[in-house]
């Protein structure tokens, strides 16, 4: 290792991967030190910019390891469960804010920038394996770093278009860079992803027994970490397999496919445990089995191309070279380019996850084709490449750096629609529940602090993520209509009863005859519940006496909580 470090700096083009990785991840992560920078006073920063929702589920998981619990348990629903999954990666996150007692959200996002700088060094030695060439290598390093697809061109319709439009806009899976600044788990999991590959091929080629073992380590962790994209190198692999023994003369096929199967049943036999326990977790946590099973489709095939962009253009120019050509190597990344785009198109409710990663080996075809261009091919050039490729094909990833600023000056300037800031009003009230409630304790508040709750208390809310949550739009309702009074006094009372919950956080701006008091609220407190039409003043007011009956264990100007466990009998 000591005779490997000095080689590995002296090397130039090491050097300058090194260097592409870290400005990458310093550049993706502008929308969250921005966020962090312009954090109103009082307020704290939630960890997420983009779907800043998934990502307070990947901090509860990390607050429920940091209070010593090896179990996940799901902390954005009240329903019965018995805890049966567990996340390595969130949990060693976890551990180590513990130790270092650094905040949660500082501990995501060093592990984001980590191992997006260690993939794209690992995407780095991964090419040596198919190009001889350095110029290649570092134009597909360049591709994969910055490029993205024809989003930019419909960036301005796109809200409002759900999923009618290019994947580069809304679906990280499909480009490296949105990945790797969209959220902590993706980095991780294409590290995971390369390394078995990488690992499994050199393995093959050399008849190395020990990459074999570690790939398939590696494949175990990510069953673990990532299941989805254990389906994905699976399938690479097998396809990679077939498509590869077919290539070989007639007399030496059978051998061949004998030989590279045993391999390949070696990696991914050591994996099965991970996905076998994940498995076993689905079909006996039904809390789990909803969450799997929220529908994420996939768009049409159009929006995808239009999401891979320009770069389909050379890639497909070089896909007949690399499945017929003389270099079997190169085999691989057109079997992952084809399968990357056909597993997406399966009927499975969690199709569009299927995507993950797709980007690697269309920007390595990509750079394999454009050298076949002979002014490509020229290494004093490199630096107008680079930069052409930055600005005609990087200009989405620009958009979404925009746009994530422009986010978050919304929610500090009190828009709060994209959930980035935990409101001062709320802070209060969730230190008090961080410091005084039990595990596992029942908490009702507004769906929009909900989402935060369970990132720094260990409550369980009854209504707080909208694929989390079960029946989630009925939750969210009826949550906000019964700390409006609208439920009436026996609505309130069979919630509380039915849920088991041991804490009501009510908005003081809620109450009858305080309406003025709405203005002091997140304008997303009531989001989507416009439809709600509310009970009769009087109702509302037999709400608030019948409130009175529970102690309150803390108040300030915006919140009241209600210890609503003793007279429940909990």
């Amino acid at each position: 290792m000591s005779r490997r470090g000095p080689e590995w700096i002296a090397d130039p083009e090491r050097r300058w991967v090194l260097i592409l990785a870290i400005v990458t991840m310093v550049v993706a992560s502008i929308p969250v030190v921005y966020a962090y920078a312009h954090t109103p006073k009082g307020d704290r920063f939630g960890g997420g910019v983009f779907n800043a929702a998934d990502q307070a589920v990947y901090l509860s998981w990390m607050n429920q390891a940091r209070e010593g619990h090896l179990l996940i348990e799901n902390r954005f629903t009240t329903d019965p469960q018995h805890p049966r999954l567990f996340h390595l990666y969130f949990y060693l996150l976890g551990l180590i804010a513990w130790i270092t007692h650094l905040p949660l959200t500082v501990v995501y996002h060093i592990g984001r920038f980590v191992f997006g700088v260690w993939f794209l060094l690992i995407a780095h030695r991964f090419s040596r394996l198919f190009f001889e060439e350095a110029h290649t290598r570092k134009i597909a390093m360049v591709l994969l770093a910055a490029s993205s697809g024809l989003g930019w061109i419909v960036w301005w319709s796109f809200w409002g278009g759900g999923m009618a439009q290019p994947t580069d806009i809304w679906q990280p899976e499909t480009n490296t860079f949105f990945s790797l600044s969209a959220n902590g788990l993706y980095p991780v999991s294409l590290c995971l992803m390369l390394g078995t590959f990488y690992l499994s091929l050199r393995g093959g080629a050399e008849q190395r027994r020990r990459d074999l073992v570690l790939a398939g380590i590696l494949l175990l962790l990510l069953g673990n970490i990532h299941s989805y994209d254990w389906i994905i190198v699976t399938a690479v692999l097998i396809v990679h397999t077939i498509v590869r023994a077919l290539r070989q003369p007639k007399e030496s096929r059978q051998t061949d496919l004998i030989r590279r199967a045993g391999e390949i049943a070696l990696v991914i036999g050591i994996s099965i445990p991970s996905v076998a326990y994940q498995y076993y977790a689905y079909c006996m946590d039904p809390i789990f089995a909803a969450r799997a099973n929220v529908p994420t489709p996939s768009t049409n095939a159009m929006y995808v191309l239009a999401g891979l962009g320009l770069l389909l253009i050379p890639a497909v120019f070089a896909l007949p070279a690399v499945l017929i050509g003389k270099r079997r190597r190169r085999l691989f990344i057109g079997c992952w380019l084809i399968v990357g785009l056909v597993l997406p198109a399966i009927p499975l409710a969690f199709q569009r996850k299927l995507a993950m990663g797709i980007h690697i080996p269309l920007c390595m075809l990509a750079a394999h084709g454009l050298v076949q261009i002979k002014w490509f091919r020229s290494t004093k050039r490199f630096a107008v490449i680079a930069a052409g490729i930055i600005l005609i094909t990087g200009v989405t990833n620009v958009f979404h750096i925009l746009a994530d600023m422009h986010a978050v000056q919304q929610d500090a300037a009190g828009e709060r629609s994209a959930g980035i800031y935990i409101h001062q009003a709320e802070v209060g009230s969730i230190d008090w529940l961080a410091q005084h409630a039990k595990r596992g304790s029942h908490v009702l508040c507004l769906p929009t602090m909900g989402l935060y709750v369970p990132t720094l208390t260990p409550c369980r809310v009854y209504a707080g993520h909208w694929g989390e949550t079960p029946d989630y739009e009925h939750r969210r309702d009826r949550a906000v209509m019964c700390l409006f009074g609208d439920l009436g006094v026996k609505g309130a009372e069979e919630l509380i009863n039915e849920d088991h919950l041991d804490y009501v956080v009510q908005p003081r701006a809620f109450l009858p005859n305080t309406h003025q008091g709405l203005a002091a609220m997140p304008t997303s407190a009531t989001r989507n519940t416009s439809s709600i039409s509310h009970a009769p003043e009087l109702d509302r007011l037999a709400y608030v006496t019948y409130m009175t009956s529970y102690p309150v264990v803390y108040q300030d100007d915006s919140y009241i909580v209600y210890q609503t466990t003793a007279k429940r009998g909990g």
